[in-house]
């Protein structure tokens, strides 16, 4: 199955007193609940554990002077 998020692909860093493990909670959570939306039942750890890519779009690639056929995994 593919999935693609346009969305920010890793928690933001945190802000307004909130900790790294908060961001990183909301940030899956909101994930599983997009997924939910559209149908599919997803745990957010299990989401965050499974294997993913990370695809820059052709305007951040030009930004950072990259080749717009590049991809970064992770």
């Amino acid at each position: 199955m593919t999935l693609v998020f346009s969305d920010c692909p890793y928690p933001d860093e945190p802000f307004d007193g909130r900790s790294s493990d908060d961001m990183e909670a909301a940030h899956w959570g909101h994930l599983v609940e997009v997924l939910r939306q559209q149908g599919v039942v997803a745990d957010p750890l299990q989401l965050k554990r499974a294997p993913h890519d990370v695809v820059l779009s052709e305007r951040l690639l030009a930004r950072i002077g990259r080749d717009p056929g590049d991809a970064i995994q992770r």
